[in-house]
């Protein structure tokens, strides 16, 4: 497995540049959350508004990082699978790159200030959904990485459920891909946004828990 630092280390440089290209232009208070029309609704200093994410470019992953070192699961994989967890780590400073850049930056800037949820939602779908559904799909068995349940130390649970549930989480992306644009802002727009982000991975959880019922001597990937 390459090091995915060298990539999570760039991305929170370029978002670091790109917010300090924007300090100028941001008010001393920026808001930090905002109503179900997109409106803000809380604010804080601009320090704190403009550089938490950054800082979660760089530390989520790294932890992440550190983590998966210690496995030695994941040293004995082959490289398909060592370049899907390499992917995997850097998953969280692409979407915290993507939100600081496309969707933060932008809001904070304007003269309305508003949050732009249809890109955020879009956001999640591609990155946290179906690229993570994506690449899942790829990644041997570990301690760590992946859609880790309590049964999936199972080799053949394993199996099932990566492959499976990251077919689950693909649909789901692309359905919610297609509802941040369509659907109204307000409770149903968040409504569909917690329904497709996380009721995939309780669906997952919960076919992981029906694989451990199936004989093991059923096709893998049935």
């Amino acid at each position: 497995m390459g090091s995915p630092l060298i990539l999570i280390s760039l991305l929170t440089v370029w978002s670091g540049v790109i917010t300090a290209f924007n300090w100028h232009k941001t008010p001393e208070k920026v808001p930090v959350w905002w109503d179900l029309q997109a409106h803000p609704l809380l604010w804080a200093p601009k320090w704190f508004g403009l550089l938490v994410l950054p800082v979660l470019t760089l530390l989520v992953p790294y932890v992440v990082y550190q983590v998966s070192v210690n496995d030695r699961r994941l040293q004995g994989h082959g490289g398909q699978s060592k370049h899907a967890v390499a992917h995997i780590i850097e998953l969280p400073a692409w979407f915290f790159f993507f939100v600081q850049a496309f969707i933060l930056i932008p809001a904070v800037t304007s003269v309305d200030n508003d949050f732009g949820a249809r890109l955020f939602a879009a956001t999640v779908a591609v990155w946290l959904l179906f690229y993570f559904g994506l690449i899942v799909r790829s990644v041997e068995p570990n301690n760590y990485i992946g859609l880790v349940m309590p049964w999936t130390p199972a080799d053949v649970v394993w199996v099932r459920t990566q492959y499976q549930g990251g077919n689950i989480l693909m649909v789901s992306g692309i359905l919610l891909l297609i509802l941040a644009w369509v659907a109204p802002l307000g409770l149903y727009f968040l409504s569909c946004l917690l329904i497709f982000w996380f009721g995939p991975f309780l669906v997952i959880f919960l076919l992981a828990y029906y694989y451990t019922l199936k004989p093991t001597s059923e096709p893998l990937l049935s």
